[in-house]
């Protein structure tokens, strides 16, 4: 178990390197460019939105050319930032990035870290304080202490064999002569 600086560092590098795979995957997609997508009205969008966008949207698109089309309620719209259907059957144009949501354009602002490191540098071990309860892992009973009268007894008698019922004879149930069957 390591101290509070230890955790913030392996919290920072854990977004570090998620930072570092999303730079990659834009990277990746921005020079990535799929070949089924109709070149006219793709043309400006393509290796500028993510893959997954261009899909969402050729699918639309390949829905606007179907003859009839469902009235349109823009919850497609609404839901993914995405034009629609209808959208797309009413332009006479190519599709422009204006017409796509911020969130799946490649070239937005990567976010940056939550806190500046610098303010980490005070980061001292918090104090461990007794907490309420039982302890965790200790090794006493719960069951009650036997009391004077109690051990006395115990002390005198001796154990009780389960066969012969005789006490302090230094045998058990196992070990009995009057046992029948052997061991």
């Amino acid at each position: 178990m390591g101290d509070l600086l230890v955790v913030k560092e392996r919290i920072t590098l854990a977004i570090s390197t998620q930072l570092h795979q999303i730079r990659e995957k834009i990277a990746t997609e921005r020079v990535r460019v799929p070949i089924h997508l109709d070149q006219d009205f793709f043309s400006n969008v393509v290796s500028k939105i993510s893959l997954f966008a261009l899909l969402k949207i050729k699918k639309e698109f390949e829905k606007s050319r179907e003859s009839v089309l469902e009235e349109c309620t823009g919850y497609y719209r609404n839901v993914f930032g995405l034009p629609c259907a209808h959208f797309i059957r009413r332009m006479s144009r190519p599709l422009y990035l204006e017409d796509i949501h911020s969130q799946w354009h490649l070239d937005r602002p990567v976010i940056l870290p939550l806190l500046p490191v610098a303010r980490f540098a005070e980061v001292r071990n918090p104090i461990v304080l007794q907490g309420r309860g039982r302890p965790q892992g200790a090794s006493n009973s719960t069951r009650r202490d036997p009391s004077g009268f109690e051990l006395e007894e115990q002390a005198r008698s001796g154990r009780r064999c389960g066969i012969c019922g005789i006490r302090g004879s230094g045998h058990n149930a196992r070990s009995c002569p009057m046992r029948r069957d052997p061991v």
